[in-house]
């Protein structure tokens, strides 16, 4: 609709968690309704199925979700592409959980600053 790939009008897309992997489809022109297609098709993959006893118990022992899964459907749908292949910025947040620290995954950014003084 608006002629061009929707990350074009952005200079930056950024997403966590489900958000991030919107933001890596996007920035790799991957079309909107694709993307939200590959959630209503893959999500039980990606999310996985859990019982009530899995989800209380993994909440304090584990990350929310096995990343099998998500693995799985990313291999498939971006094949061997990587963050360096992208046709747009991007920077996806996340939680290493070994260190408990933040972790920042992006496209390089190039800052460039006018010459003129202000």
């Amino acid at each position: 609709m608006l002629g061009r790939p929707i990350a074009s009008h952005f200079d930056l897309i950024c997403g966590t968690s489900a958000g991030g992997m919107l933001a890596l489809g996007l920035a790799s022109e991957i079309p909107a309704g694709d993307l939200k297609a590959l959630f209503e098709d893959e999500g039980s993959r990606i999310f996985g199925n859990r019982s009530t006893i899995r989800r209380l118990l993994g909440f304090w022992l584990r990350a929310k979700h096995d990343s099998q899964g998500l693995r799985e459907v990313l291999t498939e749908r971006f094949q061997a592409a990587t963050i360096g292949d992208l046709k747009h910025r991007v920077l996806v947040p996340a939680v290493n959980y070994t260190t408990g620290r933040g972790q920042f995954f992006k496209t390089p950014i190039t800052l460039h600053l006018s010459s003129t003084t202000v």
